[in-house]
């Protein structure tokens, strides 16, 4: 079994190479000579025994020819039969001549076949069912914020635990002693998506920040929590991740005290849990864009006609090899009455930050066949085929149409993945940055760089928080294409990403947060040049109240809202602009704002 799942992790990353069996052995050569050079012990793995077996076979196969055409060659030379000579190389030039013009005439009837494209919706389809015209974004920062010790990280033993409730609680969805009352009813199955990713410090979501999120869905009425992510590992790698983060240990002691609640630990790559194929056709980002099946690419190869893209789900539905606008979805996420996304804050090599867009990627099985299958990379798209340079990273157009795409069956797909014209079930995102981590790529067994960056943010719509968070990371986030792209759909809109749309709660967004988060060794050609200066939050020069009547003076400011509670409820309200006088008018009842 480890030999057959080697062999695929092997031949999944150098398929984009299967009509050249030269190249496919000096991969090999390559791969073998890093990966052993670097630990001799690694010569025992599977994947290192099969690079070797198959470099046993390609030179196998050509030594009797390479010997026979040398030693043939030098006899000419000998002889001056230079003529010969000439004419051997002329063969062997055709030939691989020959077998370039073999792959590329392969590669091109893949093209012809995969040109299938989906066209643009009708225009009487294109009335927006939401209207998002607003997002408050909460945000806290304590130079003092760490993580707890001991689980399950109750509020006594857990730095974190009283920064998370309060930051959420600034979002104005329940009370101080339910703060998410208001977006789980009670009865509700409520699925908490952390970023469970690799190893080491700094790199997944942590259980001290997921737990008291734990307690609130608890103290809203939630009947079933699962607490689970689809990482790009196979699942028994998965495990191993987990097993060293304490959430078992946090679930294992909160189901024993509240034995009438289910709480359970999920992977969203096992396949018997259930899930199901999710086409979005004219409603996919994809549509009317031009892009054929052929275009999506993985990062190795085009997606089209991929096994994992011709795999049926338990319910029958296969996509035939298309991949444009089709999901594999673990039925965890749609069964969901109410998603808590709980994201790292961390850099990545093709998309800038992974937040909160980004990190619904887990919802997909990495692979529809075979839990431990190793070519992780097939279940979405992440470049155009053939991409090289800047259109990998900051001008990729393919990506975010994906992660988009995500988004909306979040939002608007039922139980059954059909997606609905109104959202099917509540929203909640909370990016963990209390430890942050650059270079978040692991590279042979090197993670990343940890930063403490004390912050933690949340908000409802996931497009405002990662805009809000690209400002924390010292990032622009008009210059990343899936937080920039992310508020381009008006059917099925899953957030905002206009600064002067955005309320920010809680703390200020000052000078103190000057650090730029080192972008990964790779992004340096394309990155020199980008500002980092939006969301660079106006001066409050006072704020002054008369009556009913709420004065503001607030420079280099172009929109204000003022935030108060009356009864238990929290209003935002626009406030009116006179060059940099702004002003509105609140219910007398209002004590304190």
């Amino acid at each position: 079994m480890r030999m057959a799942t080697a062999y695929r992790r092997l031949t999944g990353l150098l398929r984009g190479w299967k009509y050249n069996r030269h190249l496919l052995a000096l991969g090999c050569a390559v791969w073998f000579a890093w990966r052993v050079g670097t630990n001799p012990k690694r010569i025992t793995y599977p994947c290192q025994r099969i690079a070797l077996m198959q470099l046993v076979l390609y030179f196998s196969s050509i030594a009797a020819p390479i010997i026979a055409i040398g030693y043939q060659s030098l006899h000419d030379i000998r002889r001056k039969n230079y003529g010969r000579v000439v004419g051997i190389a002329l063969v062997l030039v055709l030939l691989t001549g020959a077998v370039g013009l073999y792959r590329d005439y392969q590669e091109n009837q893949l093209r012809i076949a995969g040109s299938a494209t989906i066209p643009g919706p009708d225009s009487a389809d294109t009335q927006p069912s939401v209207s998002l015209d607003l997002a408050a974004v909460s945000f806290s920062y304590s130079p003092d914020a760490s993580y707890g010790s001991t689980p399950p990280f109750d509020s006594a033993d857990n730095p974190a635990y009283n920064l998370v409730w309060d930051t959420v609680g600034e979002l104005g969805l329940g009370s101080a002693s339910s703060p998410l009352r208001d977006l789980i009813a009670a009865g509700d199955s409520v699925l908490i998506k952390p970023n469970w990713v690799d190893t080491g410090t700094g790199v997944t979501t942590r259980p001290e920040v997921v737990r008291p999120l734990v307690d609130m869905a608890i103290a809203a009425g939630a009947t079933a929590i699962w607490i689970g992510d689809g990482t790009s590992q196979r699942v028994s790698e998965t495990d191993d991740i987990v097993g060293g983060t304490r959430y078992p240990e946090m679930v294992s002691m909160l189901k024993s005290r509240h034995p009438g609640i289910s709480i359970e630990l999920v992977d969203l790559n096992v396949l018997s849990d259930g899930w199901r194929w999710i086409s979005l056709g004219s409603n996919s980002s994809f549509a009317g864009s031009g892009y054929t099946d052929y275009d999506l690419n993985s990062g190795y190869e085009t997606l089209y006609g991929h096994e994992y893209y011709s795999t049926a789900d338990p319910q029958g539905v296969n996509p035939g090899g298309h991949p444009l606008g089709w999901y594999a979805v673990n039925d965890r996420v749609l069964d969901a009455d109410v998603i808590i996304n709980v994201p790292k804050m961390k850099t990545h090599s093709m998309m800038a930050n992974t937040l909160a867009i980004k990190n619904l990627v887990g919802f997909t099985l990495r692979s529809t066949f075979d839990e431990e299958e190793s070519d992780c990379m097939p279940r979405i798209a992440h470049r155009v085929t053939g991409a090289t340079g800047n259109d990998n990273y900051f001008d990729n157009d393919i990506f975010w149409r994906a992660a988009l795409d995500l988004n909306k069956i979040a939002l608007y797909a039922d139980k059954q993945g059909s997606l609905q014209s109104t959202r099917q079930r509540e929203y909640l995102n909370v990016i963990d940055g209390i430890q942050a981590m650059e270079k978040s790529e692991s590279y042979n067994g090197v993670a990343g760089v940890p930063y403490d960056r004390h912050a933690l943010l949340a908000s409802v719509d996931p497009v405002a928080v990662d805009a809000v968070a690209s400002r924390v990371m010292g990032y622009d986030f008009t210059q990343i294409p899936v937080i920039s792209n992310a508020a381009s759909d008006s059917l099925h809109p899953v957030g905002i990403n206009s600064p002067g749309k955005i309320v920010i709660l809680g703390g200020d967004i000052d000078s103190t947060l000057n650090h730029v988060f080192t972008f990964n060794d790779n992004w340096k050609t394309y990155a020199g040049s980008l500002a980092v200066t939006d969301f660079q939050p106006p001066k409050i020069n006072s704020v002054s109240r008369e009556g009913d009547t709420v004065t503001a003076s607030i420079s280099a400011g172009s929109t204000a809202y003022l935030i108060y509670q009356l009864d238990g409820a929290q209003t935002i309200l626009p406030m009116s602009r006179d060059l940099d006088t702004y002003s509105a008018v609140v219910p007398g009842a209002v004590v304190a704002l």
